[in-house]
């Protein structure tokens, strides 16, 4: 990706979210909600993280996660469809 998530002032939701990668900055907009993601440089909310997610080849679009990555159950189950 070249960019990152941009609220344009009509409050996004964001959850159990990977952004990484996008360049600067991750996440932009005053009415942006982040929780239970793992956010590029850091992002206020509950149960955010930052760090590496440790996919395994990015470069060749393998996203699995490693067994080290912050994101292993990080994130809301009650929030999953």
């Amino acid at each position: 990706n070249s960019s990152g998530v941009v609220d344009q002032g009509t409050g996004s939701s964001i959850v159990n979210t990977i952004v990484w990668s996008n360049g600067a900055p991750a996440i932009a907009g005053v009415s942006t909600s982040v929780r239970y993601s793992l956010i590029e440089g850091g992002y206020p909310g509950m149960g955010n993280r930052s760090g590496d997610p440790g996919f395994f080849f990015p470069d060749f679009r393998d996203l699995r996660l490693t067994a080290g990555s912050p994101a292993i159950d990080a994130g809301s189950n009650p929030d999953v469809p």
